[in-house]
């Protein structure tokens, strides 16, 4: 063994295919690191609440111990309500700012735990290099979009993180001479079903995994791991009220459901991988030391366990929920533990030869695209990136369309076009807008507010390319901006001698009106269809400005004067 230790360079050289598949699977998790670096950034300049999130703001002043431990859906996400709090308190900046980048450092956490798992259980450098790269590109896929640019997804992030430094806690002797036993793991496996439980529903599933992969360690371990999450049980389920969430279905299981779920629904080379590593498995009946099953199995029992639970909790929903991107996170975890277990066949191999066949079909299934590549509406791996640069657009453009309706409804006005939801009760949204809710907007969400009532700096130049009136409808074309502020938000404002205004935001792209003008932007533009009556009272006038300062660019020709 230590002559293929030392040769681990002069066998990578030696196979041409070897260096191939190692640069392939290094430069994916390179690019998945930049994607996710991207949004994460992104989000840090322009951090947008969607969904959820409103949780963070919707806070219990005078009592937050109750607000941190409380019942949110069906779980408890104490440790990203912590999070939140300390960003709106500690760093002053809006809840959630941070988060994606919390959830870039739990994935590197992941990698960094994967990587120590490969060293502890394969013998062979070379495969741990290629199992270990396989594993990273598994754990950085796209498929799982949602959750990597979703500010409240950090609690799937951190379960992942438990989920493998529990199957590395189970690869730590826990047994013999006191002097040679460290005591550093167990008290890891105690609290890790107190740190599950407190951090999502999931944590269910990680805790009754834990439990039965340590009863499989052996005994000693078993009893100390279900005395822990007993414990935990009876406080998180208990002492703490829960109750079930309403609105939600009530339990049922469908096969077909749980099926879709756990083999990676869209990403259908998740099921592929798992299904041919397993045939090659059967193929060899070559046994793996029975001390590494806990190991190996603890990721994959967890991702069965959890398809479980949302197949009991969401099937009700329909089929189609089992494709949400963000059960990948989880899921994908199956593709681990199969991963795991080709390796340490493969370990005990005396083929000189790098065995590549776990990292070929990562390759296959990630940046091949393989299957869902192959078929109409499929997802790609780099369609599949960019779905996901998109899905945070969209959740910027909703947050920021709340944002600019909450400020002109303070000025007596409302958009023409009604904003896409970002949570489903709007009165949340707009309280927050409002600050009525216990957490105040600041930073960028403060900004968003302010932009909407600023008065114009300076003149407004502007042109109207286009008019065009019929008895029903005003169609208004051309582009405006301030002069010593081209990047203030403008409107069109459209009287109707009503009790609220109706306006329009000014952001159409117009790139002719930036080279002509050599401004900083170009979203300039304005392509308007204004009825010509709202509540029985005709369109009167048309203005372009702030709700402090416009300019008139239009009347209508029947009124006197």
């Amino acid at each position: 063994m230590q002559r293929i230790r030392s040769s681990v360079p002069w066998v990578l050289l030696q196979q041409p295919a070897s260096l191939l598949i190692t640069g392939l699977l290094l430069a994916g998790v390179l690019h998945g690191l930049w994607e996710i670096l991207a949004l994460a950034l992104a989000h840090w300049h322009e951090p947008n609440l969607f969904g959820d999130s409103f949780a963070f703001v919707d806070r219990d002043g005078s009592n937050l111990l109750r607000w941190l431990t409380a019942q949110h859906n069906e779980h408890r996400i104490v440790w990203a309500k912590a999070a939140s709090l300390v960003e709106t308190e500690l760093l002053k900046i809006p809840p959630g700012q941070s988060a994606l980048f919390q959830n870039l450092a739990l994935i590197l956490g992941c990698t960094g735990l994967w990587f120590w798992l490969c060293q502890r259980l394969l013998q062979r450098p070379d495969l741990q290099l290629i199992t270990t790269l396989a594993g990273w590109l598994l754990l950085l896929n796209p498929w799982q979009y949602e959750n990597l640019g979703w500010e409240f997804q950090t609690p799937w992030f951190l379960i992942n993180a438990l989920v493998l430094l529990g199957a590395l806690l189970l690869s730590v002797r826990t047994t013999g001479p006191a002097p040679k036993v460290s005591k550093v793991p167990q008290v890891c496996a105690l609290l890790l079903p107190w740190i599950a439980l407190a951090s999502t529903g999931q944590g269910v599933a990680l805790a009754v995994a834990f439990l039965a992969c340590a009863w499989l360690r052996n005994r000693r371990l078993g009893v100390l791991v279900s005395g822990s999450t007993a414990l935990a049980g009876l406080c998180f389920f208990v002492l703490l009220p829960y109750s079930k969430p309403p609105g939600h279905p009530e339990l049922i299981f469908h096969l077909d459901y749980f099926l879709k779920a756990w083999l990676g629904g869209p990403w259908q080379g998740l099921a592929w991988l798992c299904v041919v590593i397993t045939a090659v498995l059967l193929g060899r009946r070559r046994a793996i030391t029975r001390c590494h099953w806990p190991a190996v199995l603890m990721p994959g029992l967890f991702s069965l366990l959890f398809a479980g639970m949302i197949t009991l909790s969401r099937a009700g929903f329909g089929l189609e929920q089992a494709n949400s991107s963000r059960y990948i996170s989880h899921s994908l975890l199956l593709g681990l533990s199969a991963l795991l277990a080709l390796a340490l066949a493969d370990d005990q191999s005396k083929n000189q030869n790098t065995p590549l066949l776990g990292g070929f079909l990562v390759l296959l299934t990630t940046l091949g695209s393989f299957p869902q590549g192959l078929q109409a509406g499929g997802l790609s791996y780099t369609g599949a990136w960019a779905e996901g640069r998109r899905w945070a657009e969209q959740k910027r453009e909703r947050f920021v369309c709340n944002a600019q309706d909450a400020g002109l409804a303070a000025q007596n006005m409302r958009l023409i076009e009604p904003c896409e939801e970002v949570h489903p009760d709007r009165n949340k949204v707009d309280h927050y807008f409002q600050g009525a809710s216990a957490v105040q907007p600041m930073g960028w969400h403060r900004q968003l507010l302010k932009r909407s009532t600023l008065p114009t700096a300076g003149p407004i130049l502007h042109q109207l390319d286009q008019q065009s009136l019929t008895t029903t409808i005003l169609e208004l074309r051309g582009w405006a901006f301030t002069q010593t502020r081209p990047r203030q938000q403008l409107y069109l404002l459209a009287d109707y001698g009503i009790t609220q205004q109706l306006a329009m935001p000014i952001d159409r792209a117009r790139r002719d009106v930036k080279k002509a003008h050599n401004l900083s932007t170009k979203q300039v533009g304005f392509e308007a269809v204004l009825p010509r009556s709202v509540e029985g009272k005709p369109l009167r006038v048309v203005r372009i400005g702030t709700p402090t300062q416009s300019v008139q660019i239009w009347q209508d020709p029947s009124a006197d004067g």
